[in-house]
């Protein structure tokens, strides 16, 4: 529309200019003088404008480029520099370099302006977001604009542009699959099971809550049968690791990253095994966990054993935390700060009931029967290497109407020391995760917790 306004007052201007010396009367003279210095003044300031819109316009499409290189750049910065240690100070130094560069280029200079200096804020994230703002305010002088009092126009505009680093995580997930997590996961299915369980009934009249497994024993096979339907501890907590690995799913897809988390399984009895070896492809932890029970629980007494990778058999009987110092390192995978997939954040959640036993069994007797507190030997050395440490404590139920001549009273050895399990556990885990849970429910609620806790404390440490 001002375009059209400026055409026809041009043309109105010929018109009159062409006439002006046929007119012969003074005051039309003077009139048409007078009358020439707005109409010039519009033109021109019409003129004035257009070059301001096209010098804005390059300083904005500037302050795109400036904005998006800074953030490209501290990104492939941070790529090629994972190894070295806290590099966003570094990144971000390099991506305001290249955002100046950028729009110097890029914005050039008018013929009436000098180049402008743009603003450009980029912090130091707190996360693994990192934003820049690049801002700029200048003026440029009218030719025209003077007549009507407008020596100058404003010029000024913001661009932003953020990027997510990718921050790649490694969670292993060791989970104690001894008898005792084979006691029903609340206190209506032990009372179930000890009605219906004829295992070791002269030893336990009232009935026996273990859900033995190994040969012999019909604990197991009653509590899973369709008809008693009981959930065991391990049935849950295999319900509660898949329950973790959607989460982990739906955190990927909201992310947009690839290959974000790479999940590993590791039971463990007297050794761990790597039943599902660390990987980001998440159908084997699936598969373990839907049988966790049924395939590891207490099974290391037979020939058929469920062995590690290595040939490590899982062994059966107490559960041996002092082996896991030894067990684990064979399956750690290499790992670092988490911002390249070359260099995953590693992360160990510990699952158990916390008692400690170097009881062994065999196909047709036990060795030994020494209920302890757990080591936490392992969890130092982790800490040590940089892993975060997560617990979930499971809590050992108090054995009713112990019986003292049962494995040296192992009954009253155990609940004289479930009061100090969860200051051990503790202890074991990184501050801020520890988790206590006993319901189903309240195991996968912490479950989740856990996942979502450890990507979020990832975060905020980078």
């Amino acid at each position: 529309m001002l375009t059209r306004s400026i055409i026809a007052a041009a043309a109105g201007l010929r018109r009159h200019l062409v006439r002006w010396p046929r007119e012969r009367g003074g005051n039309v003279t003077i009139t048409y003088a007078f009358a020439l210095v707005p109409v010039i003044g519009t033109v021109g300031l019409g003129i004035d404008w257009f070059q301001q819109q096209s010098y804005d316009k390059r300083l904005n499409d500037a302050a795109d480029a400036a904005a998006v290189a800074a953030v490209t750049t501290a990104k492939a910065y941070i790529v090629a520099n994972s190894g070295n240690g806290n590099v966003s100070i570094q990144a971000v130094n390099a991506g305001i370099a290249q955002a100046q560069k950028v729009f110097a280029v890029d914005a050039g200079s008018s013929a009436n302006t000098e180049q402008v200096t743009p603003q450009i804020s980029f912090p130091v994230p707190l996360g693994t977001t990192y934003t820049a703002t690049v801002s700029y305010a200048t003026t440029m002088p009218t030719s025209f604009g003077r007549m009507f009092g407008t020596g100058s126009f404003p010029l000024q505009g913001t661009a932003t542009s953020s990027v997510t680093i990718g921050l790649y995580l490694d969670f292993y997930v060791a989970v104690d699959v001894s008898g005792s997590m084979g006691i029903p996961t609340t206190t209506s299915g032990q009372n179930a099971l000890a009605q219906i369980n004829p295992d070791s009934r002269s030893q336990y009249p009232t009935g026996c809550v273990f859900a033995c497994h190994y040969q012999g024993n019909q604990g197991y096979s009653l509590a899973e049968s369709p008809s008693n339907n009981i959930a065991l501890r391990v049935d849950t907590v295999g319900l509660a690791i898949n329950s973790m690995v959607k989460v982990a799913m739906q955190q990927e897809k909201f992310n947009g990253i690839a290959n974000e988390y790479r999940i590993g399984l590791y039971p463990f009895i007297v050794h761990a095994i790597d039943a599902a070896p660390l990987s980001a492809d998440f159908t084997n932890v699936q598969n373990v966990a839907s049988s966790l029970g049924n395939t590891y629980l207490d099974q290391g007494w037979s020939s058929g054993a469920p062995t590690a990778s290595n040939g490590t058999q899982i062994g059966s009987g107490g559960t041996h935390f002092e082996n896991l110092t030894s067990d684990m390192p064979n399956y750690i995978k290499p790992f670092g700060n988490g911002l390249t997939a070359a260099a995953p954040q590693p992360f160990l959640f510990l699952i158990s009931d916390g008692v400690d036993n170097n009881q062994v069994y065999s196909s047709s007797n036990f060795n030994g029967s020494q209920p302890q507190l757990p080591t936490t030997h392992f969890c130092t050395l982790a800490k040590s290497n940089n892993f975060k440490v997560a617990v979930l404590y499971i809590p050992y139920v108090p054995i009713a109407n112990p019986n003292p001549s049962f494995a040296g009273d192992e009954d009253d050895k155990v609940n004289n020391i479930i009061p100090q399990v969860p200051a051990t556990l503790q202890s074991c885990a990184s501050p801020g995760f520890f988790f206590t849970a006993s319901s189903p429910t309240d195991i996968t609620n912490a479950m989740n917790t856990m996942f979502v806790q450890a990507v979020q404390s990832a975060r905020l440490t980078h």
